[in-house]
């Protein structure tokens, strides 16, 4: 997968997390479980994810993933 470099620059530009919509300074690519969660502020990753994308404990593992039923695909 290519990451959407250009959209992340908009967002940044703009300085609003486009999931909600809040000023913030912590936006960027965002990855859970090893798989591109989308561009969003450190707050929306750490609620929004069961892993918080890494952000205050270590990203959750592949293992992690499929133990929840999830499958996995290599992106």
């Amino acid at each position: 997968m290519e990451l959407p470099y250009r959209y992340l620059q908009e967002v940044l530009d703009e300085g609003v997390c486009p999931e909600c919509d809040k000023k913030s300074k912590t936006i960027g690519f965002q990855f859970s479980y090893g798989i591109y969660a989308g561009v969003m502020c450190e707050n929306c990753a750490r609620s929004k994810y069961r892993d918080q994308c890494g952000h205050g404990r270590s990203m959750g593992t592949r293992a992690e993933y499929e133990s929840y039923g999830e499958a996995y695909d290599d992106y």
